[in-house]
């Protein structure tokens, strides 16, 4: 069963951040003995008084949804990060986002496999510099012709355009929905 517990927390001066960097210190100490267990902390934002409080609450167990999805034994989130994408993906049920990520990537997966190559990564770095053709192939110590062929080789197996805002978009989508 889903076991969790919520605290307040009075901060004295600190910030969400802070308090979270101490969460993460004490829940470390914890890792060694958690088995197959994992810990997943939520923080909100802070509060000006007890009129928000049930608001903040919310806010934290969103958070919390969204830690779930984050990588390691131990993992936390602010309420700052329950505003970004992360937390329109954790709102999709798990089974959802690996259908999404396996229909999108998965002949990239397939192929890497099959040719040892490495088309997903290309696509992640190229996402990662807002599709700057120099900037990417830098990082991958590669000629910006093999940039230009591994592109052109994911969208024809995608059979989706890296031009489109749109399909860049649902690449990068797809990429953080493990």
């Amino acid at each position: 069963s889903d076991r969790q517990a919520v605290a307040l927390v009075p901060l004295a001066g600190n910030t969400a951040d802070e308090l979270t960097t101490h969460l993460l210190a004490g829940a470390a100490t914890l890792e060694a003995g958690l088995g197959e267990a994992r810990i997943t902390i939520g923080v909100s934002s802070v509060t000006n008084g007890p009129a928000t409080l049930s608001g903040l609450i919310e806010e934290a167990r969103h958070a919390r949804t969204l830690a779930e999805l984050g990588e390691g034994r131990v993992s936390a989130i602010t309420g700052a990060d329950v505003s970004s994408h992360r937390s329109l993906i954790a709102a999709i049920p798990g089974e959802l986002r690996r259908s999404f990520r396996t229909r999108l990537l998965g002949p990239l997966e397939e192929y890497d496999a099959a040719h040892q190559t490495d088309l997903l990564e290309t696509l992640e770095t190229f996402l990662e510099e807002s599709g700057a053709w120099a900037a990417t192939a830098d990082r991958l110590h590669v000629h910006v012709n093999t940039l230009r062929y591994r592109l052109k080789r994911i969208e024809e197996l995608t059979g989706r355009s890296l031009t489109s805002l749109d399909e860049r978009v649902d690449f990068l989508l797809a990429l953080r929905m493990r």
